[in-house]
């Protein structure tokens, strides 16, 4: 888990729009539910759902590598690949509208903790001001 955390962090920024709640809905055709710790705290789960297909369809390719990032500490989290069940995140060529989709991120040391903020980068979608519950 902390080789995940150290990639994360090494990683060279993805170029990003910022957006809000609202925006991300209208740009990128989702509506964000939000991000809760889960797994005891070792993985952040970030659930949105498909309002547009066509817009959203950018967000769930398989050649888009997501990340988290903690306001607070600057720390890049990444989502785990493991060997035989792949990244822990929706991939589909096509969306369908009023489904969930979810994206679970690594938290090794259990760092980002309920009540902290974050934003989550997707490609070139980023939503920033994201609170995490418990």
């Amino acid at each position: 888990m902390r080789t995940l955390l150290l990639l994360a962090a090494l990683a060279a920024p993805l170029p990003a729009a910022a957006a809000t709640s609202g925006e991300a809905e209208a740009r990128y055709g989702i509506a964000v539910q939000g991000v809760r710790l889960s797994a005891a705290g070792t993985m952040l789960d970030f659930r949105y759902t498909v309002t547009d297909p066509a817009k959203a369809a950018v967000l769930l390719g398989h050649n888009v590598q997501p990340v988290l990032i903690d306001a607070a500490s600057g720390a890049r989290l990444a989502v785990p690949s493991p060997a035989k069940v792949g990244a822990l995140r929706s991939v589909t060529a096509q969306p369908k509208a009023g489904r969930s989709y979810f994206t679970l991120f690594a938290n090794p040391g259990r760092l980002v903790k309920a009540g902290r903020e974050v934003s989550v980068e997707i490609g070139g979608f980023r939503l920033d001001g994201l609170r995490v519950e418990g």
